[in-house]
């Protein structure tokens, strides 16, 4: 049994491409032209990309005709547990994102946090509002 399997990989290729120099010279290339196009992608696609992230995170949910923005704090009125969330009265917690019924908080100061819980929990112990058709927070 052979340990010298990826040293005779790459000696079997230093010789397809003419020599260890060559070989180097090669990665060296592709390295830094693969860097460049990293670079000049980031810099031309990134600020576009970040800019359709921030409009999808700052829509809103709508609530009975009332909006609930994402990162909105809401205080816990009655104590109650659900999906390993444990809320207490006073607690403050954020929505994070949603879908369906299935709601995402992140309680303030809950190192545990987030939490996956429904919307009739969250109106049911908190002053989060009442969805209209039931699809949506």
């Amino acid at each position: 049994m052979s340990n010298l399997g990826d040293y005779q990989k790459m000696t079997t290729v230093a010789k397809k491409v003419g020599g260890p120099k060559e070989l180097t010279t090669i990665v060296l290339t592709v390295g830094f032209v693969g860097g460049l196009a990293v670079r000049t992608l980031s810099s031309t696609v990134g600020p576009k990309v970040k800019s359709k992230l921030g409009r999808k995170l700052k829509r809103s949910v709508r609530t009975k005709g009332a909006p609930v923005a994402f990162g909105q704090v809401f205080v816990v009125t009655s104590d109650g547990g659900e999906g390993g969330a444990v809320l207490h009265v006073g607690d403050r917690y954020q929505v994070l994102e949603y879908d369906g019924d299935a709601i995402l908080i992140a309680v303030v100061g809950d190192p545990l946090s987030p939490y996956f819980v429904s919307r009739a929990f969250l109106c049911s112990v908190s002053d989060f509002p009442h969805g209209g058709n039931g699809a949506n927070p």
